[in-house]
């Protein structure tokens, strides 16, 4: 009964609130980064913050880069839900971006693959659709499957890129089960030691996000 309440509770939020949950990778930072992660250093650190319309992530991303063509990551955020209700936790994740070095589909774009896990555990408290007080924990999980597309040349002369992002996200944990379609893009610029970005994701609604990725040499 208690899980029921949940799953009915939960639904009910999204829904109102607007989200659909997967509008985006909700628990995790935007892509902000190009296909091909060739001249990166091996080691990176991120800060990123991304929100969308009753939702938002502050966290950090680590990045490895296992060879020129794979790279592995792991992040940690604060989750923020708000809405029918209001609810807040940490959310972790972790996944790959493949580099396709060889692809002749597009030959003037870098193409790579992502593959990603994110869950959280978020706390809710504020009255429910009955009008009563309610306060309980669910955890959301998120499996994201994605290309990403970004130009082979900058398209300035500042080193400025851009990219592009499609897949699709498949939602579960004690939320409803959905998938949707993602797509999405942003740009990233070289600066200083690192790399700052910006872009959006999209399904239902628009998410915006924004961060620095710090290179470790």
């Amino acid at each position: 009964k208690d899980i029921m309440i949940k799953r009915i509770a939960l639904a009910v939020a999204f829904v109102l609130a607007g989200t659909g949950a997967a509008q985006a990778e909700i628990l995790a930072p935007i892509n902000g980064r190009l296909a091909n992660p060739g001249s990166l250093p091996n080691l990176s650190v991120e800060g990123a913050f991304s929100a969308g319309d009753f939702y938002q992530n502050i966290g950090t991303r680590v990045n490895y880069k296992l060879s020129d063509e794979l790279v592995i990551f792991g992040d940690v955020g604060l989750v923020e839900l708000g809405g029918f209700f209001d609810a807040d936790g940490i959310g972790f994740g972790i996944g790959a971006y493949y580099y396709l070095a060889n692809q002749q589909i597009l030959p003037q774009m870098d193409i790579a693959g992502k593959a990603s896990f994110h869950t959280a555990n978020v706390e809710y408290d504020g009255r429910n659709f009955f009008g009563t007080r309610s306060s309980f924990d669910v955890t959301v999980n998120n499996i994201s499957l994605e290309v990403l597309l970004s130009g082979a040349e900058p398209i300035a002369a500042n080193g400025l890129g851009w990219y592009g992002n499609a897949g699709i996200n498949l939602l579960g944990g004690d939320g409803p089960d959905d998938t949707e379609i993602l797509l999405g893009g942003g740009v990233v610029l070289p600066v200083g030691p690192g790399e700052a970005y910006a872009g959006v994701d999209l399904v239902d609604s628009l998410t915006i996000g924004a961060g620095f990725r710090y290179f470790i040499q």
